[in-house]
């Protein structure tokens, strides 16, 4: 997740749909990885990783227009839980979106713009 981090913009709070769409590039970049996770049932590296990177980003202040709910408990299990199913079944299925869209579905999956 290190080269997560390092592709991110350089401003001081990102969009959650940009932070996402980064995310799914990430996870395109190291499909071997995410395919080999998956495979062999190890759900729970992804989302324990998903989460410490996750954090970190809330700590920092770097989710921009995301709400105050980051902070309210099981949010980070629900949040984690919701992504990590979706790139699971993006992986599966072959990555046929774009990261882009994926970011963007996210984004107003959460934070619940039509």
């Amino acid at each position: 997740m290190l080269s997560y981090l390092r592709r991110l913009p350089r401003t001081s709070q990102v969009e959650l749909a940009d932070l996402m769409m980064h995310y799914f590039e990430n996870t395109k970049l190291e499909a071997e990885t995410y395919q080999l996770l998956i495979k062999n049932g190890q759900l729970d590296v992804l989302l324990q990783t998903f989460q410490t990177v996750f954090q970190l980003l809330i700590k920092q202040d770097r989710i921009g227009g995301h709400s105050s709910r980051l902070n309210e408990p099981y949010y980070l299990e629900y949040f984690s839980g919701a992504v990590i199913n979706i790139t699971v079944n993006w992986v599966k299925r072959g990555f046929v979106e774009s990261p882009r869209y994926l970011g963007q579905l996210v984004a107003r999956f959460t934070l619940l713009k039509p």
